[in-house]
């Protein structure tokens, strides 16, 4: 008897402790599910963006691991819960309406329902960006920088002008004006450019703007709306009516437009030097005969040498360094050796164009690095990531062209190979040469001969990506030629960020060749530039 009851309570022990056990397992899976919940709610958090920025004009796209929002060349990723501006780590500003983002250089992005973009930087001053629908996408309209005290610095202005198709043919309708405050005249000053090509067709000067015609015997002056077309008729600028117009403004626009669209056309290799002046007989002087002495006069006045300067340039420096069509332009210099920044020439005593040298480069605005990455990088949503950070790249077109003096009194370290040599040099966070002697970091001179010469322009320009920020160009001379001044060690230029879109800077690399997709360089294009 005894041991029936052993027995029975043995067998209630046993069905107590598996319930236990039934109850641990089912409290167990309870707390998992919860945990998981919990976790998968986290990272739905974590994916689904605080605000959603397609609310304030951006274009929202959905990548594998993240949210892409873009308004023109503003880029914000959202990855999880992180906010990135154009590759930059970011952070947003908690319970601020609209939203605002504190970049690591302690600068703010605000952004507005507007399609608008306001930058307030450390210094206090202020960057805005408005942006309009064109054709489904979003386009800038305008820029404008100001300092603390919200006077402006410079800007850049797109619109749209119906043109006569003495205009329109070359032009299109679309143009932006890039201007500057000048302190002097308290008024914003500028050239004007075609969208079509971003050649130079006018210039504005704060609420008046000029558009010259390709030929330049037609001017347009756009005020407050209203357009008044001028034309060069017998001897002097006229209006529609036929009326005689004394406007000094239409002298100077000329000027500034023929310098920058022949001087453009000089740095691409267009065209070359030798009647630079000789439009100086042509249309600018005719035109201003109304206004001021001829430009052909003055010239002839102070300097006495001109027609023979031009001939000699026409066959020597045009053909040896920049091609072989000539210009036409009425830049006029009778200091040849200061022609410009980027520009070095030289007389000979007999008074000939001996020496030429010319340097300048573009950099684009930064860029997140798309993969493929390098080895010690990590690919992380189609950008390029090292030890936890976005990386960034630059866009960089390099022009430059030599030419060796053929009086070899201008050349005393003149040897064996050549009468001079140079190289080129980058200059920024770290200093890199162009060219290097193979396999090595040492930089490869090129030697010229007496009237040789060697340039990279036009479509020979040199194009490449780098993730290093290089703010000065350099030619640098190893066997040195003599000026006025005595020997020229080198010549240097700063160079220029370009305000083109991503987008622009993308199509032109594509179009061009960058190092890593050129062919093989003889010496070699430095691969650790």
């Amino acid at each position: 008897m005894k041991e029936k009851k052993t027995r029975a309570k043995t067998k209630e022990m046993r069905w107590f402790i598996l319930i236990g056990i039934i109850g641990l397992l089912v409290i167990l899976i309870l707390v998992s599910l919860s945990f998981s919940q919990e976790e998968k709610s986290k990272n739905e958090g974590e994916k689904k963006p605080p605000i959603n920025l397609a609310d304030y004009g951006f274009t929202k796209k959905k990548l594998e691991d993240s949210i892409k929002y873009t308004l023109g060349e503003h880029s914000f990723i959202y990855r999880n819960g992180e906010w990135y501006y154009n590759g930059k780590k970011c952070s947003l500003k908690k319970g601020v309406t609209p939203p605002s983002f504190i970049l690591p250089d302690k600068s703010t992005v605000r952004v507005n329902k507007e399609n608008q973009i306001i930058f307030e930087y450390p210094d206090g001053s202020l960057e805005r960006y408005d942006y309009k629908k064109m054709n489904g996408k979003h386009v800038l309209k305008s820029r404008i920088r100001r300092d603390e005290s919200e006077k402006p610095i410079d800007g850049e202005e797109h619109f749209i002008l119906t043109l006569s198709t003495d205009f329109s043919k070359e032009y299109g309708n679309a143009f932006y004006w890039e201007w500057e405050y000048n302190e002097k005249t308290k008024k914003k000053e500028g050239y004007i450019y075609s969208e079509k090509d971003r050649s130079v067709v006018g210039y504005g000067v704060e609420d008046e703007r000029y558009i010259v015609s390709p030929d330049s015997y037609k001017v347009l002056r756009v005020k407050d709306g209203e357009k008044i077309e001028y034309e060069y008729k017998k001897g002097t600028w006229r209006d529609a009516q036929g009326n005689e117009v004394k406007d000094e403004n239409i002298l100077n626009v000329l000027k500034d437009v023929h310098r920058e669209r022949y001087y453009y056309r000089w740095l691409t290799g267009e065209v070359s030097l030798g009647k630079i002046l000789e439009a100086a007989g042509e249309i600018i002087p005719a035109a201003e005969k109304a206004l001021m002495p001829g430009l052909s006069g003055w010239i002839a006045k102070h300097w006495k040498n001109f027609k023979e300067w031009r001939e000699t340039v026409d066959k020597r420096f045009a053909k040896a360094c920049l091609g072989e069509e000539y210009w036409k332009s009425e830049i006029c210099d009778a200091h040849l050796e200061k022609l410009n920044k980027q520009t070095l020439v030289i007389e000979s005593p007999a008074g000939e164009v001996q020496f030429v040298a010319h340097v300048e480069a573009e950099r684009s605005k930064p860029m997140p690095k798309e993969c493929p990455c390098k080895a010690d990088e990590e690919c992380i949503g189609g950008i390029c990531y090292k030890d936890g950070q976005p990386l960034v790249k630059y866009f960089y077109k390099i022009t430059y062209g030599v030419r060796a003096p053929s009086d070899i009194a201008l050349t005393p370290e003149i040897d064996e190979r050549g009468a001079i040599s140079f190289t080129l040099k980058l200059e920024g966070e770290v200093n890199k040469y162009v060219y290097v002697i193979e396999g090595t970091q040492k930089p490869y001179y090129f030697h010229l001969k007496p009237g040789e010469e060697k340039s990279a322009v036009g479509d020979e320009a040199l194009l490449f990506f780098s993730t290093r920020k290089y703010d000065k160009i350099c030619i640098l001379f190893g066997k040195k030629p003599v000026g006025k001044q005595g020997k020229i060690s080198f010549l240097c230029n700063k160079i220029a960020e370009s305000q083109r879109s991503y987008e622009n800077w993308r199509e032109a690399a594509l179009a061009g060749a960058a190092p890593g997709e050129a062919p093989t360089l003889e010496p070699e294009f430095n691969p650790d530039i």
